[in-house]
């Protein structure tokens, strides 16, 4: 009968267009995390998530600071504007690009956390920014 046909159809045409979209989000996903990911990287912090583990700084964040360093001073009122904070460790998350989350000391000995993003166009911009 030509009903059953039709709904056979129907069923299989809806399994198909599940299966194309489940596909193009995988590979969306799979294309986007590699566009945040710095060269060098290894493979647990291809996933967007939490924060990966507490690395040693290296010229990649040390990059990212130097680029918000005078919001830096600005956001933790250092009278003089400038702020050469000394990385202590830094960890990393994938999100629409890259969180740095970095521990530093500043020059007058206080701690400092803060978060920078960069985004995938590779900008970067300052978050957040405390006295720890």
């Amino acid at each position: 009968p030509s009903h059953i046909w039709n709904k056979s159809t129907t069923m299989k045409s809806s399994i198909l267009v599940f299966v194309i979209i489940a596909a193009a989000t995988v590979a969306l996903s799979a294309t986007v995390s590699d566009a945040a990911i710095p060269h060098g990287h290894t493979h647990h912090h291809r996933f967007a998530g939490g924060f990966g583990d507490k690395r040693a700084p290296d010229a990649e964040v040390a990059k990212a600071v130097a680029a918000v360093s005078s919001d830096l001073a600005t956001r933790l009122n250092i009278a003089d504007g400038r702020c050469a904070p000394k990385i202590e460790s830094y960890s990393t998350q994938v999100v629409a690009g890259l969180n740095y989350l970095v521990n530093a000391k500043l020059r007058d000995g206080r701690s400092a956390k803060f978060t920078i993003h960069r985004s995938l166009d590779g900008k970067y911009e300052l978050s957040r920014a405390s006295l720890a």
